[in-house]
């Protein structure tokens, strides 16, 4: 699949960005452990030092979202079948009330990709105002996702548009 250029160049400038933060976090974060986490971390038993290390190195990897940037991958093809999931969620999880509830839609398609098998894609999460998403996607559409982007995009039914 080929992705117009101007895109490709704001995605690999989303992921650089996000890439020189993670990086730049990274190396305070182990300047400090070698500086001072002996004895920062000196009162605890020897697994739960690594193991604070270990999650200290990890933090911004999780935070900068880089798995998704690793896996995130662009695709064409026809939707097969549109799967949608309605549930209730809550604004502050850790405390749930009735004032921060709402529902959420999650919007899956099922997509053959032209290669003889079917895909399931997750093309929307969130926050079910106006049924949003839920009557865009419809079995037959083509549709298309490039890395770096957070849609599925439609595709228009005629070769002229």
């Amino acid at each position: 699949m080929t992705v117009p250029a101007d895109i490709r160049d704001l995605v690999k400038k989303q992921y650089t960005k996000k890439i020189v933060l993670c990086a730049l976090v990274e190396a305070v974060i182990i300047t400090y452990l070698c500086l001072f986490g002996k004895r920062t971390f000196s009162a605890f038993d020897s697994f739960s030092y690594v193991l604070i290390h270990i999650l200290l190195i990890l933090a911004p990897i999780a935070y900068f979202n880089i798995p998704k940037m690793i896996l995130d991958r662009s695709w064409r093809g026809t939707v097969t079948r549109v799967w949608v999931t309605t549930s209730i969620d809550n604004e502050h999880p850790y405390k749930p009330t009735r004032e921060f509830m709402y529902a959420k839609n999650n919007v899956y398609l099922y997509v053959d990709e032209g290669n003889g098998r079917i895909v399931r894609h997750k093309a929307y999460s969130g926050k079910a105002k106006e049924a949003r998403f839920i009557n865009t996607y419809h079995a037959g559409d083509v549709v298309t996702h490039v890395a770096g982007t957070n849609y599925v995009q439609v595709m228009p039914r005629k070769e002229s548009a």
